[in-house]
């Protein structure tokens, strides 16, 4: 059985934006769910014939805490997103909804 989650996190291309989440999400996703559960950035994988102009992470876990996820974001990340004015957008698709929902951006 299972409950997945989908995570998808934007940002502007930044060595910032990266060390972010290298050195704040994803040990906290990875302590809390498995060790593979971290954030992959996927920017790279765009297609067309020029380099994406923003950072893309994904990252999906079953039974994810989303309220506790969406706490740690707050008073972690969102923190240094904004300390350096870098814009972002957090969405979350459950597995049975349709769509990405957007629930933080800055």
């Amino acid at each position: 059985m299972s409950n997945v989650t989908d995570l998808c996190l934007l940002s502007q291309c930044s060595k910032t934006v990266e060390v972010i989440v290298e050195k704040h999400i994803n040990p906290y996703l990875c302590t809390k769910y498995a060790e593979n559960c971290g954030f992959k950035e996927v920017s790279y994988h765009s297609g067309g014939n020029r380099a994406m102009q923003a950072t893309v992470f994904l990252t999906a876990i079953n039974y994810l805490d989303l309220e506790d996820f969406l706490e740690f974001f707050d008073n972690t990340a969102k923190p240094k997103f904004d300390k350096y004015s870098y814009g972002y957008c957090l969405m979350v698709k459950g597995e049975h909804d349709d769509i990405f929902e957007i629930l933080k951006g800055g």
